[in-house]
């Protein structure tokens, strides 16, 4: 196998496991109106977010990350 091919399968491999892990994240949020939340604000915050849907934070970030990863959602660190 060349380099070229071992990158391509790499490429291939890593797309179907974001696949794997953005689709239930994607679900859940729609589900939970979320995104229609986030729609009709246009711009908010984890923690508005948080306490509007009684969710865990920490988890809700991490799927929040995944999706602006794939650029469903523009997502920006206010340190």
């Amino acid at each position: 196998m060349t380099k070229e091919d071992k990158k391509q399968l790499r490429g291939d491999l890593f797309r179907h496991l974001d696949g794997i892990v953005t689709a239930p994240i994607a679900y859940a949020i729609h589900k939970s109106g979320i995104f229609q939340f986030i729609l009709d604000k246009g711009s908010t915050s984890l923690s508005e977010i948080t306490q509007k849907f009684k969710a865990h934070e920490g988890y809700l970030n991490v799927a929040l990350r995944v999706l602006a990863s794939q650029g469903w959602l523009e997502y920006k660190v206010d340190d």
